[in-house]
């Protein structure tokens, strides 16, 4: 299932204001695609909009434990997330006949 998380944090739990967090943040970062493989995530995305305390990431999973525990290991800080299973355009086209079909049966 394709998934796009945001994840938010206050100025109060940001690495760059506590500077201690840092180096484990770094580690999980930079470490982001070998975590992806361990938790059975394809990685597609992750982007950070750092004045907005926020990280977006587009990931393909099967479970929400796994992606969990992918962010827990990445961004090892408390913050707080919006998972959302989103479809392709493809996709959307494709749901869109299917619609148009069963209205005209």
């Amino acid at each position: 299932m394709l998934i796009h998380v945001t994840a938010t944090h206050s100025e109060d739990n940001c690495p760059g204001y506590n500077t201690e967090l840092i180096p484990e943040v770094m580690k999980g970062l930079e470490a982001r695609e070998e975590i992806a493989r361990r938790r059975n995530i394809k990685l597609l995305g992750l982007w950070s909009a750092a004045p907005d305390h926020t990280f977006y990431a587009l990931l393909e999973a099967n479970s929400l434990f796994d992606i969990d525990l992918f962010f827990e290991d990445v961004t090892p800080f408390k913050q707080g997330f919006k998972v959302t299973p989103v479809i392709t355009a493809d996709e959307l086209v494709k749901l869109g006949k299917e619609l148009m079909a069963q209205a005209r049966a």
